[in-house]
Order: C-alpha cells, then sequence, then structure tokens
C-alpha cells in the first residue's frame, strides 16, 4: 500500500480503490481466489488470537503511557538486540565471507561513504528532513573505532556523500572521482531502492558504469530497508550485502559492527530476493534431508521400545479402537519450524504384506504434524510421515493383537539394513569393469587412435604433395586429423549415444567411428581444393 500508482489512475489513492474494487470482483466470482482469501483470513486471525485471546480494541490497543517507555533504556536495548539478531548477509554466503573479507578496515584504509539522503515528511505539517544523514555511518564508525576509541581508524581518511552526487560522476566530477579513486573501501547506504527513483537509476548506473572506479576495492552495501531491489548483476559487483531492515540508530550501530567484523550476521531472508535466487517459499519448504520423527500422541500404557528390543505388549486391547501419532518438528531449509499449515501425509501399511493400509493428510502447527487412524483387525502396522521433498521418517511398527498392542520405533538406517543370511558357497573378487565395458575408449584406445590418425595423416599428405601441391599436401593432412580427432572426442567425453555405441561395439567401433572422422576430414579438404580450382579458374577467364 505504498506509493503505487497505475497507468490508468491519478494518484495513489484512486490505484488503491481500482485495486481493492478489482480484488472484490474477483473474490465474488472466482470460487478458487475467494478460498485463498479466507484461507489467508483464518490464518491470520488464528495468529491474532493466539496472541491476544479475544479481539477487544482495548486488549489490541497498547495504552498511551507506553510512549514513556519509548526512548529509555531497556527500550533501547530491545531495539538494539533486535538489530543484532535481524542483521542478514545476503551475499556472498557467511562461510565465504572471510574469504571475500579477509580484514576490517584498518589504519591506512581510505572509506568513502555513498549514503542515500531522500526526505520525507512525518506530518502533514511537517518540514521535509533526510531520512538518513549523509554521515550518519561514518560518524558512528568514529564514535567505536576513531581516535577516542581505540584508534582502528583515522577520521581524516573518511568522507561522506550523497547518492545523488554519483550524478556528477557519471559523465565525469574530478573532486568525488578522486576521492573514490583514492578509497580502498566503498560504502553504500542503501534505502528503498525501488525502480525508477532517481537514487536507484544513480546506483545502478554507477556500478554497472563506473567499474573502472571500483576495481580491486571493497564494495559494501547496506540495505537499511527492503532487500530484493537490486538484481543479480548489480550483486554481482559488490563484495558483500547486508540488509538491516530499519534506518534508526541501533541498526546503524550495527552496520558499523558488521564492517569492522565485531559482529556475525545471523539473521535470515524474511523475504525473497530474486537477484541470489532466493525464493522464499522454496527455502521455507520442508528440508529434504531431514528424517521426520514419530511417536505416539495419545495416553496409553504402551510401552515404546527402540531399536531391536522385543516389543511388550499392554493389557489394553486396541483393536476398534483409534490410534493416535505425531510428528516431530519438522524443519526447513534454514532450520526452522516450517510454516503452520504445511501439509503432511502419514502411510499406514500392512507390515505383513507391505501394501497401503491408509492415507491420511494432516497440516502443521508449530512444525509438529499428527493424525488418528483405526486398525479394526489384528496384525503389524507400520506409520510413515512425508512433507513435500522430505519423504525420509522413522517408522512406529505396531503389533495388534486381541490382547493389546506393542509399538516399536526405528529409524530410516535400521530399517533399510537387510538380513543376510551367511551360505557355505565360495567368495571371489569382484573384477572391476574395464573402461571398453563403462563406455569410455580408455588408453587402448586413445593410443590405437594415434596410430590410425598420424598414418592416415601421413598417408594424406603423400597423396596431396603427389598429386596438387605441398600445401594442398599439409592441408589434406591437417582436416584428416582434425577429422578423427573430433570423431575420437566425442566418443572420449561420452556425448549422447557414445557409451553405449562402445560398449555395443569395442575396438572395432571405436576404429571405425575415427576412420570415418578422417574421411570426412579428406572429404571436406578435397571440397575445399576444388572450389578453390574453380575460383582461381573463373578469375583467370575473367581476365
Amino acid at each position: 500500500m505504498g506509493n503505487i500508482v497505475s497507468s490508468d489512475a491519478p494518484d495513489n489513492y484512486s490505484t488503491l480503490i481500482q485495486t481493492f474494487d478489482f480484488f472484490s470482483q474477483k473474490y465474488n466470482e472466482d470460487s478458487a481466489f475467494a478460498q485463498r482469501i479466507d484461507d489467508a483470513v483464518i490464518h491470520i486471525l488464528t495468529a491474532k488470537y493466539r496472541l491476544y485471546g479475544s479481539f477487544g480494541l482495548g486488549v489490541v490497543t497498547p495504552p498511551e503511557s507506553g510512549l514513556e517507555l519509548l526512548n529509555q533504556s531497556q527500550s533501547q536495548s530491545v531495539t538494539s538486540k533486535i538489530a543484532r539478531l535481524s542483521a542478514t548477509l545476503i551475499s556472498p554466503k557467511v562461510s565465504d565471507l572471510d574469504t571475500v573479507l579477509p580484514n576490517p578496515p584498518g589504519f591506512r584504509d581510505q572509506l568513502v561513504f555513498l549514503t542515500d539522503t531522500r526526505t520525507e515528511s512525518q506530518c502533514s505539517k511537517c518540514g521535509e528532513e533526510p531520512m538518513m544523514a549523509v554521515d550518519a555511518l561514518q560518524n558512528v564508525i568514529i564514535r567505536l573505532y576513531g581516535p577516542q576509541a581505540g584508534g582502528q581508524i583515522l577520521a581524516s581518511r573518511m568522507i561522506s556523500y550523497s547518492v545523488d552526487s554519483i550524478a556528477a560522476i557519471l559523465p565525469g566530477n574530478e573532486e568525488l572521482e578522486a576521492s573514490l579513486r583514492q578509497s580502498t573501501w566503498v560504502v553504500i547506504n542503501m534505502l528503498d531502492a525501488e525502480p525508477g527513483l532517481q537514487q536507484t537509476t544513480l546506483l545502478r548506473r554507477f556500478l554497472a558504469e563506473r567499474q573502472d572506479i571500483l576495481r580491486d576495492k571493497y564494495v559494501i552495501v547496506f540495505a537499511f530497508n527492503a532487500p530484493y531491489f537490486l538484481d543479480a548483476t548489480d550483486i554481482s559487483e559488490i563484495t558483500a550485502y547486508y540488509c538491516l531492515y530499519s534506518k534508526v540508530d541501533p541498526f546503524v550501530e550495527v552496520a558499523a559492527r558488521l564492517l569492522f567484523r565485531e559482529l556475525t550476521p545471523t539473521g535470515i531472508l524474511p523475504v525473497s530476493v530474486s537477484g541470489i535466487w532466493y525464493d522464499l517459499q522454496t527455502v521455507t519448504s520442508p528440508d529434504p534431508d531431514q528424517i521426520i520423527s514419530l511417536s505416539q500422541n495419545m495416553p496409553s500404557p504402551s510401552t515404546l521400545i527402540g531399536g531391536t528390543q522385543t516389543p511388550v505388549p499392554t493389557s489394553t486391547p486396541y483393536i476398534g479402537q483409534t490410534i493416535s501419532v505425531k510428528t516431530g518438528i519438522i524443519v526447513d531449509h534454514n532450520g526452522n519450524p516450517v510454516p503452520d499449515g504445511t501439509e503432511v501425509q502419514f502411510t499406514v501399511t500392512t507390515g505383513n504384506s507391505g501394501g497401503i493400509f491408509q492415507l491420511l493428510n494432516a497440516v502443521t502447527s508449530d512444525g509438529v504434524a499428527d493424525a488418528s487412524f483405526n486398525i479394526g483387525q489384528a496384525g503389524s502396522f507400520d506409520v510413515r510421515a512425508s512433507s513435500g521433498l522430505a519423504v525420509r521418517s522413522g517408522v512406529l511398527q505396531f503389533g495388534v493383537s486381541p490382547g493389546g498392542v506393542s509399538v516399536t520405533y526405528a529409524t530410516p538406517t535400521e530399517i533399510s539394513q537387510p538380513t543376510i543370511t551367511p551360505t557355505t558357497s565360495p567368495t571371489s573378487t569382484p573384477v572391476p569393469a574395464s573402461a571398453l565395458e563403462m563406455g569410455y575408449p580408455g588408453f587402448g584406445g586413445w593410443f590405437t587412435m594415434i596410430l590410425i590418425i598420424s598414418g592416415l595423416g601421413y598417408l594424406a599428405y603423400w597423396l596431396g604433395d603427389r598429386f596438387t601441391t605441398r600445401r594442398w599436401g599439409v592441408r589434406y593432412a591437417i582436416c584428416v586429423v582434425l577429422g578423427g580427432l573430433f570423431a575420437y572426442t566425442y566418443l572420449a567425453i561420452r556425448m549422447p549415444g557414445s557409451a553405449t555405441y562402445i560398449q555395443h561395439n569395442g575396438w572395432a567401433g571405436i576404429m571405425g567411428v575415427v576412420i570415418t572422422g578422417t574421411l570426412i576430414g579428406g572429404g571436406s579438404a578435397y571440397l575445399w581444393y576444388r572450389l578453390s580450382r574453380n575460383q582461381r579458374s573463373n578469375q583467370t577467364n575473367n581476365q
């Protein structure tokens, strides 16, 4: 609901009204769209109910007396903690940071800061003020690392400009360009880099057009708002790209500490960033590398036994009753619990035949899903769970009898280990497959190819020298050798169909392909010779 204006609306307000009208109409006409809206609203209301317990306005509106706490040290401490925990390294990976940035800025380094200083008004009667001071980050660095705080950096070796100043160096500006050329670090402080804004255009042009200035320098970008405005090309020109999500003082201080490597960024992107191919829906889906754990989810006197121990039956009959199971916490690719509502499928199979007995669908809450199933007969039953691409899980094995039920939990490793019955037959050491059997020409094929191509190349040279000229003899030889090399290379690098061809045809097939390649090369040389001869004849006739 920011500053958006459609092509057929005069202002932001009209655009919003058109948008609301469009959604209302689509909600009434498209049942699938309406269902998605209803699900989203239920999700929001459920979260609010969990937070507040009721929907009274007095419950959700904080008292005005709380405003007095905003400037107190406790509030500042909370904000500083949020700033530290949310700081996110977008590019490169945290594991690669020590490689691309081995050391923080030092005593002899020259730093240039480029800050987005666009203005805004806090109220309808307020004046325009910069959203971020041009020297905000520089002042924090002087306070934390300057001469009065350890002397890691000299104030005289830092200088700040606004992003708007870049407009002067795109065609050329001696003062700013000289500062940038002398610098070892270029630090860009960015607000919303929405397409079409002057600051966005200047920044992207600067990164694209003035790499002659930025070459061999550390280029650091701090996004003090949304991180998804730069594309892959822009990010490729940057040494390190951080996101702080806010421009208030504690977040600027965290940026300074990140620059000097005093803090390690631990935040995780909460939005999709196409510039690094980070898709939030994919990242928050279940991690396929995990093993989903299972447990029984009901008060029961049955005993859960792990591994290969003998299950102990209970005295409570279970035939005809309901058994409930639940997963452990299912995590996404970031190691966090998957979002509420993530689909999970429980599969109940009969232990004897392995056939599917029941399929149960459930959704997660706080990363955990549960389901219940009814067993109306005696026997053994296995329960597994899967969610998206996470298809590996432990197995709950239920042994149901008229006298009770026993439960055994087995991990995938325990299940996948087959029982091997020893035999008395003599063992033999497997013979490794040869290169030819695996579809490679191998050393023998290579040596044979050298002999064949060398011989045919020399033959082509001799024939060309005898019946034409020595120059054409060399050309014939080169074309024959190239044809043979191309043919052999096709087999050696296992292009489509080559492995099967070698396995079926063996050495004879390899020789046949190489000889065919040399013949094609020789034929090409002959056509070249004929075309050249005809061209000379035409020139002679014209003269």
